[in-house]
């Protein structure tokens, strides 16, 4: 007896020894859901475990990815097989009386770890027909022409519904016309490969002028207990007929085909004629719809000659002694047409053939691989083989062993085939992938040899962490960018599958700064970047694998940010205060300017300037400022002319676009004694005093006038004479210049005494000016007081000497202030140019502050005019003076006081005596009145205006002058 006819025994079940092939049968019903119970293998313990503790053993089914073993699943250690996917009976077995489906089982003990191969049970399952298919028919609608002289009976044949499931009782059992109707009735025919034919008979005449036309539905019902069903629409319409089928010469052709044949072999031929003539009895052969499900593409039919040739491998339908069934449609070209049926046996000659390999698995995959883990132990189980050899005798009796390698080995069955079992410890990393040839050889003559090979694909385990390419990285990116490219980092994994997918991360650090795409590794900036924040980012980038134990890489990278000019320079201060001397000469340097900037590079180096090289008024301005920051003399200083200058400075970056700020600079200059003191008296042309009179010891007899532009002691004048002062007879006042006749006594009568006078400031470094000055002394020597008395000529006398005197004065008086109005004009020009405040230096000595109190210590002698038109005295009359009001009066404790945020300037004036005075401003629309000790009132040309004794506020400094009041 073969082998295969041993298989094929219909024992339910085989016992065999340890290391055995068991054979099991069961019946389940198609279409069981998934997880229904197909058989229990713990109920044949004693046989499937062969004395094995089930506790230590480990079922699997083989081929578990290949039908028909994926249909089924098994519980490695319970044993229960169950319903994997729903079994559908005519897709495994279409049209078969008996249907029945089988698969392996390996039984594996498991000791210290080690899989070790114990059995193999051979399960086969038979599959029962449930009525889970309705009746269906070949189109969902037919157009039939027939003539309307047809006679009652005539019968038009329909291709009736097909039902795939087996049953008799399931299959189509009956039709009825819906609507029914009075022209026709229907009567079904068995076919011989299980369809049927619908026979639509004529049951009354027809007349195609009244109705050309019918519609209505067949339908078809099965025998289920609930009958399931399907309808055809069938139109009708009404024409003349064909009235002969096609007949074939044979009811049953029987055809022989060597298993081994090519495609395109012509393996016979049928014929069927029809007795119409024309289209009618034109014949077209097709295999029938049923046959179709069965053919599957093996053998082709030629339409018109009716030849059946091999297109497919016949290996596949290898079967002892049974034939292929195909069936046969031939129809005429009739419309709708007629036709006839027959059937064809092919019956495949099986030649003496090598022996067959099927390997059963229990990891294979659908392209046949298998896979193994790395961690897998020795005799672990790779494969069981199954062989088959459908020749008789000797030539069924075949011997196997491994070809290749020793990694593996090969054990024999003794029911059936070998197993093959792992020899070796496995390493995936040095070798991934093995090739096992299997060759097995009959005892026929001449023995017939096969050979399998299978591809053995170790599965990594994941035991290797992601490892960078780089354990570092730099990179560059430029300031406030977003979404700019960093860099892309590279991780691999010498793992495979998900243990070798990689994921990628970055340290929390930089989060909010950067992301990286999880899967490429490129890193972007997510925000704009700060360089005076951060100038580099110092991170961790991560490499994650996604195996069932996650393993980790990681590597380091430094992010440079490259700068951006988003910041000006920036000077160190608001503003920027120098002093320096009148004298100092060109190209001296006064002071730093000093500013930083927060980028770096060209954009955080920078260049100072000068805002513009001219004061707002146009004049050009004695200052400079290098690149460096100096603030240099570039032009002839005179504190005199002006005392301070503001001027703005730039600093600006080297950047591109670049950026600037700027300051205001100060400079106030200081006095040097660079001017001699003017003598305003005597002058060239004035410069006699007559002493006419009997004079008096220490009486006044005149005043030297002069004064000195510079400023502090530089400005303070001293008063000598240093000859002509014959006998000591004068003497002059230091600081006033009062030229006093010491002692009478030494006064020479008549004399002329040529005084040398020297006006010395006093500086350290005094300047001077000398002058001379003539005195005249020519009196009568009276010795009795009333004859100088009534003298007709001594009343004349004094009254020279004071006219002379007086005169004197009063030029002097004239003179100053002309001066003093000019340089007050001309200061006045000046700051309306320049924009600074300046007092008038005659009145009170010394330049506005911006802030504070400051007490002026200059006395000034004052005389007014002698005639004040512009004044109005009180009660709105003019006034003149008294013959002796020009001698003056000083004025002193002037103080002076600025408000930062008004801008105006407070003055407090103190009168020496009790005298009233005006004072007024060159304002053309307010004048501003000083009254001691009440208000008054001030009516010419000028609105009224009064204020606080004591208070004067101006908004800018004018010119100031004092004008007395005649009471």
């Amino acid at each position: 007896m073969s082998l295969s006819a041993s298989l094929c025994s219909s024992v339910c079940l085989l016992l065999l020894l340890a290391k055995s092939v068991l054979a099991i049968d069961v019946a389940v019903d198609e279409e069981l859901p998934v997880g229904s119970v197909v058989v229990r293998l713990m109920d044949y313990k004693a046989t499937v475990y062969n004395n094995l503790d089930p506790k230590q053993a480990i079922l699997a089914i083989l081929d578990q990815n290949t039908a028909p073993a994926n249909y089924f699943k098994i519980e490695q250690n319970s044993g229960v097989v169950s319903v994997a996917k729903t079994i559908d009976r005519e897709e495994v077995c279409d049209r078969t009386e008996t249907c029945k489906v089988r698969f392996n089982v390996a039984v594996q003990s498991l000791t210290k770890e080690k899989q070790r191969f114990s059995t193999v049970v051979n399960i086969q399952v038979f599959i029962n027909d449930v009525n889970d298919n309705s009746p269906s028919f070949p189109a969902k609608d037919v157009t039939l022409d027939i003539s309307e002289g047809a006679k009652v009976g005539t019968e038009i044949k329909i291709s009736g519904a097909v039902d795939r499931d087996t049953k008799p009782e399931f299959t189509v059992r009956y039709y009825n016309i819906s609507p029914p109707l009075d022209e026709f009735s229907i009567r079904a025919t068995s076919n011989i490969d299980g369809s049927s034919t619908i026979n639509l008979r004529l049951e009354s005449e027809l007349d195609r002028e009244m109705t050309d036309l019918y519609m209505f539905n067949i339908v078809a019902y099965d025998g289920g207990p609930t009958p399931r069903s399907d309808f055809l629409k069938v139109k009708i319409r009404v024409t003349d007929d064909n009235d002969n089928s096609p007949v074939f010469v044979l009811s049953v052709y029987n055809f022989t085909v060597n298993e081994t044949e090519a495609a395109g072999t012509v393996i016979g031929q049928v014929t069927a004629t029809d007795k119409d003539a024309g289209q009618y009895g034109e014949v077209r052969y097709s295999f029938s719809q049923a046959s179709e499900m069965v053919n599957k593409g093996t053998f082709a039919i030629h339409p018109t000659n009716g030849q059946i040739s091999l297109v497919g491998d016949l290996r596949k339908f290898r079967r002892s002694g049974s034939p292929f069934v195909l069936y046969v449609d031939a129809k005429d070209g009739g419309e709708p047409p007629r036709n006839s049926q027959t059937m064809v046996s092919i019956f495949i000659k099986i030649l003496e053939m090598r022996p067959r390999l099927l390997r059963n698995t229990v990891t294979a995959t659908d392209a046949g691989f298998l896979s193994i883990p790395e961690t897998a132990a020795m005799d672990w189980f790779v494969a069981y083989v199954d062989v088959e050899d459908t020749d008789e005798g000797e030539a069924g009796i075949v011997d196997c062993k491994l070809m290749s390698g020793s990694d593996f080995k090969l054990d024999s069955l003794s029911g059936r085939g070998y197993t093959i079992l792992l020899n070796v410890q496995l390493d995936r990393e040095v070798k991934d992938s093995h090739q096992i040839t299997v060759s097995c050889q009959d005892k026929g003559n001449p023995p017939m040899e096969t050979q399998v090979v299978l591809i053995v694909n170790v599965t990594d385990v994941n035991d290797n962490a992601p490892e960078f390419d780089k354990a570092s990285y730099e990179a560059t990116v430029d300031e406030n960018r977003k979404d700019q490219y960093a860099v892309k980092v590279t991780a691999k994994d010498t793992d495979m599958g998900p243990n070798a997918d990689i994921t990628y991360s970055l340290s929390e650090n930089v989060a909010g700064y950067l992301k990286i795409h999880q899967k490429s590794g490129l890193i972007t900036t997510s925000t704009e970047l700060d360089r005076e924040r951060n100038a580099t980012l110092q991170f961790t980038v991560f490499a994650v694998d996604t195996g069932d134990i996650k393993k980790t890489g990681s590597a380091n990278v430094v992010l440079y940010i490259r700068d951006a000019n988003d910041n000006s320079p920036r000077f160190n201060r608001t503003t920027f205060e120098f002093s320096t001397s009148e004298l100092t000469p060109n190209n001296t340097i006064i002071g730093e300017l000093l500013a930083y900037d927060l980028d770096t590079g060209l954009n955080g180096q920078f260049d100072f300037f000068l805002g513009s090289s001219t004061s707002k008024g146009g004049n050009p301005l004695p200052f400079n400022v290098l690149k460096n920051g100096s603030v240099l003399v570039s032009g002839a200083l005179d504190r005199e002319m002006q005392d301070s200058f503001s001027f703005l400075a730039l600093v600006r970056d080297r950047g591109e676009p670049s950026r600037s700020s700027s300051v205001t600079v100060g400079v106030k200059v200081t006095d040097e004694n660079d001017n001699d003191p003017v003598i305003l008296f005597p002058t060239s042309s004035n410069h006699t005093i007559a002493v006419t009179n009997i004079p008096e010891s220490n009486i006044v007899l005149g005043q030297i006038i002069a004064f000195d532009a510079d400023e502090g002691i530089n400005s303070d004048v001293r008063f000598y004479i240093y000859g002509g002062n014959t006998g000591g007879a004068f003497a002059i006042g230091a600081t006033t210049g009062e030229l006093v006749l010491q002692d009478k006594n030494k006064l020479i009568n008549p004399s002329v005494y040529n005084l040398s006078i020297k006006v010395e400031d006093a500086s350290k470094t005094p300047r001077n000016t000398t002058t001379h000055l003539r005195i005249e002394v020519n009196y009568e020597n009276v010795t009795g007081l009333s004859e100088s008395d009534t003298s007709p000529m001594g009343g004349h006398y004094i009254l020279i000497v004071g006219i002379i005197g007086g005169a004197t004065f009063i030029l002097s008086v004239v003179i100053i202030s002309a001066i003093i109005f000019i340089l007050h004009s001309e200061a006045a020009k000046r700051r309306a140019n320049d924009g600074s405040l300046y007092q008038n230096k005659f009145l009170a000595g010394s330049p506005i502050q911006t802030a504070g109190t400051e007490k002026v210590s200059n006395d000034l002698a004052v005389r007014a005019p002698s005639n004040n038109n512009s004044s109005i005295g009180k009660g709105g009359s003019n006034s003149s003076p008294p013959g002796n009001e020009d001698a003056g009066s000083r004025l002193v404790n002037t103080e002076r006081k600025c408000d930062e945020v008004t801008k105006k300037v407070s003055f407090s004036l103190n009168i020496q005596d009790d005298q009233h005075y005006w004072i007024k401003r060159d304002c053309p629309d307010k004048a501003i009145m000083w009254d001691s000790p009440s208000p008054s009132q001030i009516t010419e040309n000028h609105k009224a205006a009064s204020i606080d004794s004591g208070d004067l506020c101006i908004t800018h400094l004018g010119q100031l002058e004092l004008i007395r009041e005649v009471t």
